[in-house]
């Protein structure tokens, strides 16, 4: 995989780079209400204005079709003076990876970026089929997850611990399945822990369920107090925690308890990485100082990567090899 961070001046001065980022954040009423990816692709961004590239953006936003109406909002939080194209799921191209919208794309670039790590677990024309048409690098983000990720899975299974929570068990078997045998213990809350039948074929002792909840009309929306107990007493013996998805219901205080306890917790441990939305939304909710050894930009991506699975956009980028 060929990496942005090996280039310098004389390979970007006057160069047209596209660069393919992941600003599919949270709007509510045309605001951005959470700017941490926009904010991560800076590095990036910089360093290529830095160098004399003259930078195009490309990205999508899953909640808004145009970007028009919150243009001057990425801007103000860029504060670097480069162009921004259309959002790229306007075009029906974008999801079947379509190479005749890859070459509208690439039309008058000489390079191609990608920093979209969250967006590398898709199979689109605009982290994928543009790889065919433009000689392309790896970004500072994608550089940095695939670092980070890869030693999570590497990092000795003594003291590694996983908490997971979220909407669907389904989307957090594979990465389960992965870990058995790679962390001592896998901590599960959320959403998922509703699915009563799904949970029930967990059979292996390192899975362990909440000892009790936080319900209201028949479904759990938090860990309750005896969970929050057993879950921070094993996080305070690890050395190195992944946490993927809330606890609860955050965003409702009285179920805002388990998530705002495990992420002061994991907090405090050794070696840490957090990613989703929703997990790093809880925390600036919840715990706005709490320091991790790693944010990862991804949930789908961060999830797919953990569970061992080929990601097509790293894969299009040379990041397995030939």
């Amino acid at each position: 995989m060929k990496l942005l961070s090996q280039l310098n001046k004389s390979d970007l001065a006057g160069k047209k780079v596209l660069l393919r980022v992941d600003f599919n954040v949270a709007v509510e009423g045309d605001k951005i209400v959470e700017p941490f990816k926009i904010i991560a692709s800076l590095p990036t961004i910089r360093h290529l204005v830095n160098n004399g590239a003259i930078v195009t953006l490309a990205s999508h936003i899953e909640s808004v079709k145009s970007f028009d109406s919150i243009r001057d909002q990425i801007m103000k939080i860029l504060g670097v003076k480069v162009d921004l194209l259309e959002n790229t799921r306007v075009n029906p191209g974008e999801k079947t990876d379509d190479e005749n919208f890859a070459k509208q794309l690439a039309d008058g670039f000489d390079l191609y970026i990608n920093d979209a790590f969250a967006a590398a677990h898709s199979a689109h024309a605009s982290v994928h089929a543009i790889t065919k048409l433009l000689p392309s690098y790896a970004g500072f983000i994608i550089e940095s997850e695939t670092k980070a990720l890869a030693d999570a899975i590497s990092a000795p299974r003594e003291g590694k611990v996983v908490v997971l929570g979220g909407a669907k068990i389904s989307t957090k078997m594979p990465m389960i399945t992965n870990f058995l045998d790679k962390a001592e213990a896998i901590l599960l809350g959320g959403k998922l822990i509703n699915e009563h039948e799904e949970l029930a074929k967990l059979t292996d002792p390192k899975i362990i369920l909440p000892l009790d909840t936080n319900p209201a009309e028949g479904n759990a929306l938090d860990i309750g107090p005896k969970a929050i107990a057993h879950y921070c007493e094993i996080i305070r013996t690890a050395k190195f925690v992944i946490w993927n998805g809330p606890m609860g219901k955050y965003e409702d205080a009285p179920y805002a308890d388990g998530t705002k306890a495990l992420a002061e917790a994991i907090a405090s441990a050794p070696r840490s990485i957090i990613g989703g939305g929703d997990t790093i939304a809880a925390v600036n909710a919840l715990v706005p100082s709490a320091k991790f050894t790693y944010i990862s930009t991804g949930g789908g991506a961060m999830l797919e990567f953990l569970a061992g699975k080929r990601l097509p956009a790293l894969e299009a980028l040379g990041y397995y090899g030939q």
